[in-house]
This record gives structure tokens, sequence and C-alpha cells, in this order.
């Protein structure tokens, strides 16, 4: 019997892979991956690199976003960071720019 938690977070990782294809963005699932990002995004127009959390959960969403905006990923690479919280049909997004 699969995970139910892993299968609604994957689900969530499509569906925001799809929706940023869409706009535009070309969009990387690491599929398997236990790290830091769920996506990597990259805009090519202008190049830059976002490294995307997704999470889809029942809780509040803030609690989330907070708790990721106190203790971002601490990588090498100049590129920022999103948390994606996926909650009762909507998503909640908040961005962690990089320093340059």
């Amino acid at each position: 019997m699969p995970n139910k938690n892993y299968e609604r977070g994957r689900r969530a990782e499509y569906r925001l892979q799809h929706q940023l294809q869409a706009l535009g963005q070309v969009v990387l699932r690491t599929a398997g991956s236990h790290g830091f990002a769920d996506l990597v995004s990259v805009d090519p127009d202008t190049g830059v690199a976002t490294f995307i959390q997704v999470k889809a959960t029942k809780q509040n969403p803030k609690t989330i976003i907070n708790a990721f905006m106190k203790a971002p990923p601490l990588t090498t690479a100049k590129v920022n960071h999103e948390i994606w919280v996926w909650h009762a049909g909507q998503w909640y997004m908040k961005t962690y720019a990089c320093k340059t």
C-alpha cells in the first residue's frame, strides 16, 4: 500500500511543475531526492534559477512557510529558494531571494 503523504506530495510536485512549465519556465523534478529542492526552475529569459520546496498539507500553510523562512536551505549557489504549499485547493508561496 503506497504512502498517502508521499502520494499527495508527489501530486503537488507534478501539479506545480506543469503550471510553471505552462508559464514558460524550464522545470526539473528531483525525484527521489530528499534534499532541499523538490523542483528546480529556470527562467529561460533571465537564466535565474530557483530551488523549490513543495509541500501538500492539511496544516495551516503559514506555519510551514514561516518555518521555512526562519531557516531557509543553505547552499553555496546563488539561486532563489521558494516554498510552495498546496492547501485546500490553492497554492501559498514565499520566496527567499539569494544575496548577490
